[in-house]
């Protein structure tokens, strides 16, 4: 693992979906790395119910802010440059998924200076790479790239990020073909990519929500809901690498439900982002 000798503090944190359609993972040292998987505790209302207030913010400090192990919870996590998505593994077929999901990801994005470049191969640090092949070959995918994976799993996303300014740098995603195909394939490749921009947490809120989960019922969802476009736009139009629940909050009550369009946070390059303690 190279990458991690020369840089320092960086975060390494995998989510997953095994075939009991539950989340789980492992911490672990490595350097100065750690290997982790998200979880939510909180219930609450369909989107658009006339509770929805509050509980939206809930839903963004559950996707964004909360993450069960290691360095990095309560703060924004997310890309300071538009990644390169490259297919490093698949078949045609896999490549139309991946497309509609990338697609699905644009428009959601729309408005923000982040844009997924889906490309036929990438020299770019910035890229994620997705492997869509039978589960067993995730484990030595998971070799070559320095991270471990645990068990059978359906979906798995890994991301590297800078644990001092909270910008990604490099994620892998994969997902099992030989166990999953259809709508459920498509939902769970959308629920990893979209986790590989950011939003590293599960959430019990919103059974809408691709990234939803309560206990084994892990959602199906093939479509981003409306939370999840309205919390992509805010995650790359209004907030920031490090931002906390306090710059959340502002945000949300800001752009939520009216101003999501307005001119984004401008953008800083990872040599003169702002410093934080």
């Amino acid at each position: 693992m190279k990458i991690l000798l020369v840089v320092v503090g960086s975060l390494l944190v995998i989510a997953c979906r095994d075939n009991n359609s539950q989340t789980g993972g492992s911490r672990m040292d490595i350097e100065e790395a750690f290997d982790s998987s998200f979880a939510s505790q909180h219930r609450g209302p369909k989107e658009g119910s006339s509770d929805d207030g509050e509980k939206a913010f809930a839903y963004l400090r559950e996707v964004l802010l909360n993450k069960e192990f290691g360095a990095g919870s309560g703060s924004i996590v997310r890309w300071i440059e538009s990644p390169d998505v490259v297919l490093v593994e698949g078949s045609e077929s896999s490549r139309a998924v991946l497309n509609r999901v990338t697609k699905q990801l644009n428009d959601a994005l729309e408005g923000t200076p982040t844009k997924l470049e889906s490309v036929i191969e990438s020299k770019r640090d910035r890229r994620i790479e997705v492997f869509m092949v039978p589960g067993s070959r995730f484990r030595a995918i998971g070799r070559t790239r320095g991270f471990k994976v645990q068990g059978k799993q359906d979906g798995y996303v890994w991301v590297f990020w800078d644990t001092r300014k909270k910008f990604i740098q490099r994620a892998t995603v994969m997902v099992a073909v030989d166990r999953i195909d259809g709508d459920l394939l498509e939902h769970v490749l959308l629920e990893e990519l979209t986790q590989s921009l950011g939003p590293l947490g599960d959430t019990t809120i919103l059974p809408e929500s691709v990234m939803f989960q309560r206990g084994s019922n892990h959602g199906r969802a093939s479509k981003l809901s409306d939370w999840d476009c309205r919390m992509l736009k805010l995650l790359y139009g209004h907030l920031k690498p490090g931002d906390e629940e306090a710059e959340v909050r502002e945000a949300y009550h800001r752009f939520w439900k009216t101003g999501l369009n307005r001119q984004p946070t401008k953008e800083k390059s990872s040599n003169t982002m702002e410093e934080r303690p």
